[in-house]
């Protein structure tokens, strides 16, 4: 049984995990408000620009744009979204256990899999395994800005233009509730079709097709890039918020159960005292 100075000091350390626990789940809270703000404002335009690639992707002529253009799938890069830190949960291992399986199933369909890092945790995880890691953008989670999208299109275009890769997929964690995230795979490039009907005509272009191409597509990955940034920012901070909450729970618990264990062991040892004394007071009769 340990002494009454242990448990005190047990307690004491708990009682400080759950002081911090508290304000990371505070901190955690508030941040998750302007996230939360950011995607409902991001969201319809993603869409709906989404909505309307996809249409012109139909109907165009795959030939007419780089990034429309379709070939053999040999090499796939692979842009994983995690976070910069840590206390969130599973929500880092999860996209990146996603990511693990995602190349191990299509090993044998393609020929190699590279990879761009967005975040430390990613980026700290494939480095110790034997990927290829193309580029990486670290310490960006924190405030996700825009031009930081653009940068990471840029780099993504870049690649498919030239060759480098075949096929781009986004994996990031969607938000879906402040419990529940979902790990996402999203091909990024080369832009998927949509549905069309057989009768549908083709748009009038004005200015030509080749402009209006050149100014939406570059436009709609950086877009699509923006979005899955948002997406998983948001969801990294309700995951930390849950996380959190579950850690100050269990500390509250574990102080209770010390806290009974303490005055178990102080009540025994009084028990034992007198027991001494009174002892020692019918020796001395």
């Amino acid at each position: 049984m340990a002494n009454l100075r242990d448990i005190r000091k047990r307690i004491a350390s708990i009682k400080n995990t759950q002081t911090i626990t508290r304000a990371v789940q505070m901190v955690a809270a508030a941040k998750l408000r302007r996230a939360q703000e950011n995607i409902w404002r991001n969201r319809a335009y993603a869409d709906k620009m989404d909505k309307v690639i996809a249409s012109l992707a139909g109907r165009a002529d795959r030939s007419s744009h780089p990034l429309l253009a379709e070939r053999q799938v040999r090499n796939v890069e692979l842009v994983i979204i995690t976070g910069d830190r840590g206390l969130c949960g599973a929500f880092n291992a999860n996209i990146m256990a996603r990511a693990e399986q995602y190349m191990e199933e299509n090993s044998n369909q393609y020929k190699g899999f590279s990879l761009i890092c967005i975040g430390n945790k990613g980026w700290d995880y494939f480095r110790k395994r034997r990927v290829n890691i193309r580029n990486s953008f670290r310490d960006i989670m924190g405030k996700v800005q825009y031009e930081n999208a653009a940068v990471i299109g840029e780099d993504l275009i870049q690649a498919f233009t030239t060759g480098l890769c075949d096929q781009v997929t986004l994996f990031y964690n969607y938000f879906q509730s402040t419990a529940t995230q979902v790990p996402t795979v999203k091909q990024l490039l080369p832009f998927e079709a949509g549905k069309t009907e057989e009768s549908a005509v083709d748009y009038l272009y004005e200015p030509k097709e080749k402009d209006i191409l050149n100014a939406l597509l570059p436009r709609q990955i950086m877009a699509q890039v923006f979005r899955s940034l948002l997406e998983s920012a948001a969801a990294e901070h309700a995951a930390r918020m849950t996380a959190m909450d579950n850690a100050t729970s269990n500390c509250k618990e574990i102080i209770e159960y010390l806290t009974t264990m303490y005055n178990k062991e102080r009540q025994a040892s009084i028990t034992r005292e007198m027991i001494d004394i009174i002892g020692g007071a019918e020796a001395l009769k």
